[in-house]
């Protein structure tokens, strides 16, 4: 994933280890969260807002959120967005209706699983699900990209 914007919004930091990820490739981060984990800005409500901080987001959403972080994005004037979700987000008659307005450009399947921490802690199980990234420049029309990383 290349991202041309220096500026990147990460609207549900967490404790901030992608944010420190991606402050690695010389981007400027604002770091939001609806929850104080101990990181960035926290009682922002990315639903809620009404405006951009930047004009690309990168960020983990809660899963069962990820459609609406999506639409919100795109009525707020998000230019690209890049989300971390399940490789099962693409299931469902609900989200075929969601890409079918708001394609993404690409999809970055990962071909190991990841191991999530929560709090800093590893999960017990190791990766048992499977991730991709999600990439939309909002305004793109045509199908998406599926590559693996």
């Amino acid at each position: 994933m290349k991202f041309h914007d220096d500026r990147i919004w990460e609207c549900a930091c967490g404790d901030g280890v992608m944010a420190e990820i991606i402050q690695k490739y010389n981007k400027y981060v604002i770091c939001t969260d609806l929850y104080d984990y101990g990181y960035g800005e926290f009682g922002i409500d990315f639903l809620k807002t009404e405006k951009r901080l930047a004009n690309t987001i990168i960020t983990n959403p809660p899963f069962k959120l990820a459609e609406q972080f999506i639409i919100h994005a795109y009525e707020i004037g998000i230019n690209t967005m890049a989300l971390l979700l399940k490789l099962s987000f693409l299931e469902g008659q609900k989200r075929k209706k969601l890409f079918s307005v708001l394609p993404p450009k690409e999809i970055l399947v990962f071909s190991k699983r990841l191991t999530m921490t929560r709090n800093g802690e590893p999960s017990r199980n190791g990766g048992m699900i499977a991730f991709a990234w999600y990439i939309w420049e909002f305004g793109y029309k045509g199908r998406p990209q599926i590559g693996w990383i």
